[in-house]
C-alpha cells in the first residue's frame, strides 16, 4: 500500500529566515502574486508551475525534481505534496500554480495555491492494495451479485483495488479500459502488507493525482491587511459540466470558481465566489450558489466532523484574492446584491405515519435579510397513496435569522396498508417580504410506522 506522507512528498519553499515582521507586506504579497501571474501563464495539463519564493528543496514521489526559478514547471504526477512559505516566517510568500485534468473531464481545473499551506495527494491509486484472483471471478457494474456483470478476472490474475464497500465484501478496481468495477472480496486474496481501503459508494468516483487533496493552512492572523488569507483558489472552465474534487474528505461538484481553506479541528470553508457549487459531507448535500460560503466541521484527523452549514459572505472577505492567478476573470462580489432567497439543503426526513405533522428542517440562505413569509411545497410523485401540496405563511424559523437560517417543513401521511412508502418527493419553494421567490428545491421524506 502506498501511504501519504509528508515526509516522502513536500514543495519546501523556504528562504534564509528574516525578521518575523515583514517591512514591506503589500510590496512583498504583491511582487508574488504578479510574478506568478506572469511567469505560469504556459501550463499544459497536469503539471504545476513554481511561481513565487525560493525553492530549497522538492521531494516527489518518484525522482528528486527541484525548482530553478520561476516558472519552472514539473509533471503533477510526480508530486505527492506541496508545502509553501508563510509570509510571516520567511520575507516571501509562497505561491504555485497547478493544472489538473482528469482523464474523464474535457478541459483543466486550475488551482492557484499561496501562503502558509501544505497539500497532499490524496487520489485512489495512493490507497491500492494488489489482490490475486483464486479463481476465475466476475467483475459486477456495483458492490453486489445482483449489479451486471461487465468482465472476467481470471483465475491467478493479479489487480489493484482502491477501495471498499460499507461491508468490505466487495472491492473496487479500475479495469484496463478505463471502466469501474467490483470483485467479491471471498473470491481473491491480498498481496503484501494490507491496510485500510477508503469505504465508498457505487457512485463514489476514482479520483486521479491531486482530484482528491488533504490540506491545511495556518490559524493565526495574516500579517497585513494587504495579505490574502492562506488558501487555494480553484477554477473549473466555463460552460463546462460539472467535475468532482474531494477536499479533506469532502466531496464537491464544481461547476464554478471557489476559495478554500482548511484548519485542522476546526473547518473547511469553502466560498464559491461565481457559478455554484455542491458540497457533500457526512452523507447531508447542500448547495453553495455564488456569493455564499460553506463551513464544514474538521476532526483533528482533517476528516469531516459534522453537518455542512451554509452562509454569506461579504466583500472584505475576497478583497485581496490574488484572481490574477486564474485563467478567467471573475468578479467575487457581484453577486452580493443577490435579492432571490436560495434553498440550499434539506435534512433527511421520516415522518410518522397518522401522528400528525412532522416537522423537517429546510437550509436557506438570503443575501438582503428580508423576511422569508411564505412557503410552497408543491407535490411531485409518490410509489402510492394521495397527496396534497400545501404552503404556509409564514413558515417557522427554527435557527439562525433571515439571512441564513433552518425552516421548518412539515409533512403529514398515512401508511394504510402499506409498511412503508417512499420517497416522497416534493417541490419547494419560498417567498420574502418584497416579493422575491426562490428556485424551486427537490425535497423528499420517508412515510413509515
Amino acid at each position: 500500500m502506498k501511504y501519504i506522507l509528508i515526509a516522502a512528498a513536500l514543495l519546501l519553499l523556504i528562504v534564509t529566515p528574516v525578521a518575523a515582521q515583514v517591512e514591506d507586506c503589500p510590496a512583498t504579497v504583491a511582487t508574488g502574486i504578479a510574478a506568478a501571474a506572469s511567469s505560469c501563464t504556459n501550463l499544459g495539463p497536469n503539471e504545476v508551475c513554481y511561481g513565487h519564493a525560493d525553492v530549497s528543496a522538492i521531494v516527489n514521489c518518484e525522482e528528486a525534481l527541484e525548482f530553478d526559478s520561476s516558472g519552472d514547471i514539473i509533471p503533477l504526477s510526480t508530486i505527492c505534496a506541496l508545502r509553501l512559505s508563510p509570509l510571516q516566517s520567511s520575507g516571501e510568500w509562497g505561491v504555485a500554480v497547478m493544472s489538473v485534468q482528469p482523464s474523464t473531464y474535457p478541459a483543466s481545473i486550475t488551482y492557484a495555491l499561496f501562503g502558509d499551506i501544505e497539500i497532499q495527494n490524496a487520489a485512489s491509486d495512493v490507497f491500492a492494495l494488489q489482490v490475486w484472483a483464486s479463481k476465475d471471478a466476475d467483475i459486477h457494474a456495483g458492490p453486489g451479485s445482483h449489479f451486471e456483470v461487465i468482465g472476467v478476472l481470471n483465475k491467478d490474475e493479479t489487480v489493484e483495488t482502491n477501495a471498499c464497500n460499507c461491508t468490505g465484501n466487495w472491492l473496487r478496481i479500475t479495469m484496463s479500459d478505463g471502466h469501474i468495477g467490483w470483485i467479491s472480496a471471498m473470491d481473491v486474496s491480498i498481496l503484501g502488507e494490507s491496510g485500510d481501503l477508503p469505504v465508498v459508494e457505487a457512485d463514489t468516483p476514482v479520483y486521479e493525482s491531486m482530484q482528491a487533496f488533504t490540506f491545511q493552512g495556518n490559524e493565526g492572523e495574516t500579517t497585513c491587511t494587504e495579505q490574502p488569507d492562506d488558501g487555494i483558489l480553484i477554477q473549473a472552465p466555463a460552460e463546462v459540466e460539472s467535475t468532482s474534487l474531494q477536499i479533506n474528505g469532502t466531496e464537491i461538484a464544481l461547476t464554478s470558481t471557489i476559495f478554500v481553506q482548511s484548519i485542522p479541528g476546526q473547518h473547511l470553508q469553502i466560498e464559491t465566489l461565481e457559478g455554484s457549487t455542491s458540497v457533500t459531507a457526512n452523507d447531508s448535500s447542500v448547495s453553495v450558489p455564488a456569493g455564499t460560503r460553506v463551513t464544514v466541521p474538521l476532526s483533528l484527523e482533517n476528516t469531516p466532523a459534522g453537518r455542512p452549514t451554509v452562509s454569506t459572505y461579504n466583500a472584505d472577505d475576497v478583497k485581496t484574492l490574488p484572481l490574477s492567478l486564474l485563467p478567467r476573470a471573475i468578479d467575487p462580489v457581484a453577486s452580493l446584491d443577490d435579492e432571490i432567497p436560495h434553498i440550499v439543503g434539506v435534512d433527511a426526513c421520516r415522518v410518522a405515519s397518522d401522528r400528525g405533522e412532522t416537522l423537517c428542517p429546510l437550509y436557506f440562505v438570503n443575501a438582503d435579510g428580508d423576511a422569508i413569509t411564505r412557503m410552497d411545497v408543491e407535490f411531485v410523485r409518490a410509489p402510492q397513496g394521495t397527496w396534497t401540496s400545501n404552503f404556509r405563511e409564514p413558515p417557522e424559523l427554527i435557527d439562525g435569522n433571515n439571512t441564513s437560517g433552518v425552516l421548518a417543513w412539515g409533512g403529514t401521511c398515512s401508511l394504510g396498508g402499506a409498511n412503508f412508502i417512499g420517497p416522497v418527493e416534493w417541490s419547494i419553494t419560498i417567498t420574502d417580504e418584497d416579493g422575491h421567490v426562490s428556485e424551486p428545491f427537490a425535497a423528499s421524506f420517508n412515510c413509515v410506522e
